[in-house]
């Protein structure tokens, strides 16, 4: 139980109007504050009673939706006492991904005796990754707004909001790999003259294919180049690593992030093409998922997290161990940054006979300063003839 402001007020009238009573001596004069005293008591009580008689309870069907669509609630409550209630208030709430208030919306109700209330709310999902939305207290005034009782047990719902899949009418891929795309690579027989050189291991490589001789004579391991082996797909690398420090706009960035991959991985899909989704996790590992579809990435976007950008080149790392021999022949990353290592990685891709395809994000609040930083590499990736396509949010994915 606690006290609102007009306690206080409270307490100012019944000590004015005790003022008579001091003056003149007479038991007439305490009438007054003694009946402000028993109406501010009993108004206590009669909340305190209603309280133990109220009932609420929250539901929905809505566990996941597409970003910018709205989770429904429906919403039950019932006062179970003989006494009416003075003012209810409730307050809903949706707490994005952050673990920060996006939403915070209240209802004013009143409940005669025995009185059930049902209906909905929504709450509008506009940001990529897992809320929370529902109730999250209800307040109970008495009759004169002096004393009010809160109910603190939250019940809600967490609520998968995923990316919002934009259909791309093109995407630069190799026009063989694409065509061949559709059936499988044939595995030749090891002997020698059917690997076209060497390279230095990845991760992924057949141990079979290490060059053990030259392995020897080398710092590290070794692996046959082969001709034959080729996987003729597209892989999609997240950098989620978001520089920016605003609330909002680091939200924004992530989202263009994620549905950028999305869909370069759904083009992919379309197509016929294999594909695969790479991105590190919060814990530093690196994520190889195949999904179903990129329209339905449930149970995905719990592992995809905004991560502070370390000065370890986690895509880069990402990239470098997708050179295996059964990696993916187009590469599609998608980044807020582009760094000097970065885009030399994406060189030495575009040079071992990769197709990378940088999407940038470049929102249109960057300063002067921040966007010469970001597109400094881009020179780079051009001089390389490396598909470049630079967005300021997601929504300007329909515009490609």
């Amino acid at each position: 139980m606690r006290i609102t402001w007009k306690f206080f007020i409270y307490l100012a009238v019944t000590a004015l109007s005790a003022l008579p009573a001091a003056l003149t001596s007479s038991l007439f004069g305490y009438g007054p504050p003694l009946l402000l005293l028993s109406c501010g008591v009993l108004s206590l009580v009669w909340l305190r009673l209603v309280c133990r008689r109220l009932d609420f309870d929250v539901q929905t069907d809505t566990l996941s939706c597409v970003r910018g669509g709205e989770a429904e609630f429906q919403v039950r409550i019932k006062n179970n006492g003989g006494l009416p209630t003075a003012g209810v208030r409730i307050v809903f709430f949706l707490s994005g991904s952050e673990g920060l208030d996006e939403q915070v919306n209240d209802l004013w109700l009143t409940l005669s005796p025995r009185e059930e209330r049902e209906f909905s709310f929504s709450a509008a999902c506009l940001h990529i990754g897992s809320c929370r939305a529902g109730i999250r207290r209800i307040e109970l005034t008495d009759a004169f707004g002096i004393f009010k009782a809160v109910y603190n047990e939250e019940k809600s719902y967490t609520v998968e909001v995923l990316p919002r899949v934009v259909p791309l009418s093109s995407l630069p891929v190799t026009a063989n790999v694409q065509s061949e795309s559709r059936r499988m690579s044939v595995q030749s027989p090891l002997t020698g003259s059917d690997y076209t050189g060497v390279r230095e291991y990845a991760i992924g490589d057949p141990i079979k294919n290490i060059h053990w001789k030259l392995s020897a004579h080398s710092d590290g391991l070794m692996t046959k180049q082969m001709e034959s082996y080729s996987n003729t797909g597209l892989s999609v690398v997240l950098n989620l690593e978001i520089p920016i420090q605003d609330g909002a706009a680091r939200l924004d960035e992530f989202d263009a992030v994620v549905e950028a991959g999305a869909a370069a991985g759904n083009y992919a899909a379309e197509q016929g093409m294999d594909y695969d989704l790479l991105f590190r996790r919060a814990d530093g590992e690196t994520a190889r998922l195949v999904p179903a579809s990129f329209r339905s990435l449930n149970g995905i976007i719990d592992e995809m997290h905004i991560q502070e950008p370390n000065g370890k080149n986690g895509v880069v790392d990402i990239l470098k161990n997708s050179q295996g021999t059964y990696g993916q022949a187009n590469i599609v990353v998608c980044s807020c940054v582009l760094s000097l290592e970065l885009a030399e990685m994406l060189v030495k891709l575009k040079q071992g006979g990769r197709t990378p395809i940088f999407f940038l994000v470049l929102p249109k609040l960057c300063g002067d300063r921040e966007r010469q930083e970001r597109t400094a590499q881009l020179r780079r990736l051009q001089y390389a003839n490396i598909a470049c396509r630079i967005i300021s949010s997601a929504d300007e994915l329909e515009a490609l």
